[in-house]
């Protein structure tokens, strides 16, 4: 049976939550149940429905935008970005049953920028805009807009490349990590992919852009702001003075293919605007001309939804599979998506890799999705952005950013220009976001959680009462192995689980590992004892001790080796 083959019938719950997991930042209780009973197809159709554009971001000072560029009377550019980060972190935690953001946050980590080298909050905006925009679209034209964008000129240093001074930063970046990737090395600067000679000519058609420090040079396709090209008089109406308008040639990796303004765009040697887009297009269009290209992109997605490790049969039956899907349908991401997420391979459903069975509970979760996870799954109230500006973006979601920096990942702050090591970094991937320390924060969370403290312990505003969680919870006072059941098969994503009969144990999963959980509730007694402790609760409306061992319930789960994984 072909491993994208799609799987039938009902998801149930642990298909369900795996599904959710992997393609949001996180579902509740009812949202499974709601995935739980419909098939993939279903499923897909309800992941993939086209929403709403967010409203632009607001300074709290004002309770204005400050896009496309602030003004004097605005906060100050290091307090905007801020507030995008923290804007940005609420889409994610608003984002509801929809890939579009999750696809979102991918091409972020894939076109990695790091924000302290952009002048401005707004190119930091428009950057993701334009991720958002092509999130379920054409990857080959997003591939021409973030050579365009102005975050991304700042970031790789593509303004300081003019004919004559060449800065190859981009080139090479554009080429290893974007698009083709270097294959294997076959000599000194020479991979299976490119060679040094093809970066020195990429970088000759990548030459002569200029950030756009006002943001009104607006593309006509996505009407964001795009950057400038060095033009003489610097009015974008005559010729790209600091562009190489001479002939590009490129190695036998390309076909020995060559890039030149077409001479209806030269004037007295110079390219004109247009042959400078020209240019480009001619640029993305050879690189995506390759196979490798689509293969390239395929396994950075399969990576990003599936599982780190592509061995021989991977590749062949099914990153293969998926780039023939990505070429014939122009390089748009939503058909490969769809083809991916609904298939047998994905689910661990694969036959021909049944002894493996490594798929699900198989990646770490970033710091970003283990916070907004288990906050969106406890439906923790987060403040009114309309009547507490400040608190929503320099309170709640800041706070977000804290967490995510103890737990290691210091958010559109990476280490270097590959992005975030767990997304690209072999051997590891995804093993990078653990060490002693970050697992030790990553428990702590848990606990500061349940308090309603920040990263540093202070009182937040934002906090997990777990009383008005399980109040309403039917099981609590009628069914509490039950209820702790069910915690474990949303929250929890054992491989061979499956859902449990009442009152009886998750099938599969050994009873030491959810006796531990029951005791967290039990504590010294028996589960009727905890019903007879809960109606005392309830008729008294002192809930001090059941809150106690509730508490201590969510953190077990919380800070359990299994929840850190999706």
């Amino acid at each position: 049976m072909a491993a994208l083959d799609p799987i039938s019938g009902a998801l149930g719950v642990k298909r369900a939550a795996h599904l959710l997991r992997r393609t949001t930042f996180g579902a509740t209780k009812e949202q499974i149940d709601q995935f739980a009973a419909k098939t993939i197809g279903q499923a897909i159709t309800d992941l993939f429905q086209a929403v709403t554009d967010p409203p632009l971001p607001k300074d709290p000072k004002t309770s204005a935008t400050w896009l496309p560029l602030a003004g004097t009377n605005n906060s100050t550019e290091g307090e905007l970005k801020g507030v995008f980060l923290s804007w940005w972190n609420a889409q994610m935690y608003h984002s509801g049953m929809n890939i579009r953001e999750k696809m979102t946050y991918f091409l972020h980590t894939h076109f990695t920028t790091i924000q302290s080298r952009v002048d401005h909050s707004a190119g930091l905006y428009y950057q993701i805009a334009l991720y958002r925009k092509y999130a379920l679209g054409d990857f080959k034209e997003l591939a021409k807009k973030v050579c365009l964008d102005n975050a991304m000129i700042l970031n790789l240093d593509c303004h300081l490349n003019e004919k004559g001074l060449p800065q190859e930063n981009y080139a090479r970046e554009f080429l290893e990590l974007y698009t083709i990737g270097k294959g294997i090395q076959i000599a000194d600067g020479n991979y299976t992919n490119y060679t040094e000679t093809d970066i020195r000519e990429a970088a000759k058609v990548l030459s002569g852009y200029d950030y756009d420090n006002q943001y009104n040079n607006i593309d006509p396709d996505t009407n964001f702001p795009r950057a400038k090209i060095k033009a003489a008089n610097q009015n974008l109406t005559t010729t790209a003075s600091r562009h190489d308008a001479g002939v590009k040639r490129f190695t036998a990796a390309f076909q020995s293919r060559t890039i030149q303004p077409p001479t209806n765009m030269v004037s007295g040697g110079l390219a004109t605007i247009e042959g400078v887009y020209d240019e480009l297009n001619q640029l993305v269009n050879m690189i995506f001309d390759q196979q490798e290209t689509a293969k390239y992109i395929c396994r950075k997605l399969y990576r990003f939804f599936v599982y780190y490790k592509i061995t021989d049969y991977i590749e062949n039956n099914v990153i293969v599979p998926l780039a023939n899907t990505f070429r014939s349908n122009n390089y748009q991401l939503q058909p490969v998506l769809q083809q991916l997420l609904q298939s047998q391979h994905f689910f661990d459903e694969d036959t021909n890799l049944q002894s493996e069975d490594d798929k699900l509970g198989a990646i770490i979760k970033s710091p970003l999705e283990l916070v907004i996870s288990a906050m969106r799954f406890f439906k923790v109230t987060m403040p009114n952005p309309d009547t507490q500006p400040t608190e929503y973006h320099t309170g709640a979601f800041q706070n977000f950013q804290e967490f995510f920096q103890q737990q290691g990942m210091n958010f559109y702050e990476p280490f270097d220009v590959a992005g975030y090591e767990a997304y690209h970094q072999v051997p590891n991937y995804h093993r990078n976001w653990i060490s002693s320390n970050y697992l030790g924060q990553r428990y702590k969370f848990g606990e500061r959680l349940l308090k309603g403290q920040n990263a540093s312990g202070a009182t937040a505003n934002f906090k997990l009462d777990v009383i008005e969680f399980f109040k309403t919870n039917p099981k609590i006072a009628t069914d509490p192995q039950g209820m702790v059941n069910e915690l474990l098969e949303y929250l929890l994503p054992f491989a061979n689980m499956t859902v449990a009969p009442p009152g009886s144990y998750p099938q599969n999963i050994p009873s030491e590992r959810t006796d531990d959980f029951y005791t967290l509730l039990r504590d010294a007694g028996t589960f009727t004892d905890w019903i007879t402790d809960w109606n005392a609760a309830v008729a008294s409306n002192n809930y001090a001790a059941v809150k106690i061992r509730l508490e201590n319930l969510v953190k077990g789960i919380l800070q359990s080796p299994e929840f850190q994984l999706q």
